[in-house]
């Protein structure tokens, strides 16, 4: 088994994996049916396009975004599935989605934004944020950026994009782009961090951020008022995910997952895995897949 990274399908039971021990990279497909593999197949390509270990899959469950900035068709009928389908002018570390705007958004560890049309998959703008992007989340209309100032400074950003969504160019499947740089300065919730973020994920229904970080701490962080709390985990933490009302911590030297109140963050329960892994994800079917 190679070393991969996963993204649970919105729609399908159905995992889709990166190989990270290989070259050239290759993507595969993981078919379940409560809990079980029932099928798998991988990508026709081999090393044809460049892939980077970071990608997801677009909230309609259409397109698969990779880091290397190339996009893939994601469709349940195989012969169709994980197709070329379009390059973007820029790599990515970070993407979020706005469908509703027909929108979405990716930077790469610095402090640009680029804003894309969906529809055309063209760039239409830029946003300045205050610190170098760690994550994006689009939470409630809102565009929140997770920012490092490189001096422990961790910052959580409401940029603003309503100018941006109210002047909108007309759709028109050409390379044109009109950049508009706009800057945040709307600065959401602000507080010092001695600490690396390893992974975190967003509450789908509250406004709370999870981190595990380079302390092997789990904290929740309130998007309004900044309030931190904080739980030691006592393992060597490496992925995090949201599911079925709960946290769960991926300990993937050790082969474990730890399972944590969503709320209080209070230790709930632990699943022995047996062998190590890279990355957790919770299906549309309640079950915990991980990739190795």
């Amino acid at each position: 088994m190679h070393k991969s990274f996963a993204d649970y399908h919105p729609v399908l039971n159905r995992i889709y994996t990166v190989t990270t021990d290989i070259s050239p990279r290759d993507y595969n497909v993981y078919n379940v049916d409560n809990g079980e593999f029932v099928s798998y197949y991988d990508s026709i390509y081999h090393g044809d396009y460049p892939l980077d270990t970071y990608f997801k899959i677009s909230p309609d469950g259409n397109y698969i975004f990779n880091g290397s900035g190339c996009i893939f068709t994601c469709t349940e009928d195989e012969e169709q599935d994980m197709r070329f389908f379009f390059k973007l002018d820029k790599e990515f570390s970070n993407i979020a989605f706005d469908l509703d705007h027909d929108l979405f958004f990716t930077s790469k560890e610095d402090n640009q934004i680029n804003v894309y049309d969906y529809n055309t998959l063209r760039r239409v703008h830029s946003v300045n944020s205050k610190g170098n992007v760690l994550n994006l989340l689009f939470v409630d209309g809102k565009l929140l950026a997770l920012t490092d100032d490189s001096k422990g400074a961790l910052t959580l950003e409401n940029v603003q994009i309503d100018s941006i969504i109210n002047n909108l160019p007309v759709p028109t499947p050409t390379p044109a782009a009109t950049l508009i740089p706009v800057t945040s300065n709307e600065l959401s919730v602000q507080f010092d961090l001695n600490m690396e973020v390893k992974d975190s994920v967003i509450h789908p229904d509250k406004e709370f951020i999870y981190v595990i970080n380079n302390l092997d701490e789990l904290v929740k962080i309130d998007f309004k008022n900044g309030q931190k709390v904080s739980v030691p985990l006592g393992y060597n933490s490496n992925c995090i995910a949201f599911g079925n009302g709960e946290i769960y911590v991926g300990f993937g030297p050790q082969g474990m997952i730890g399972i944590y109140d969503a709320d209080t963050l209070q230790y709930k329960d632990r699943i022995l895995v047996k062998d190590t892994f890279l990355d957790i994800a919770v299906g549309n079917d309640g079950y915990i897949y991980i990739s190795k």
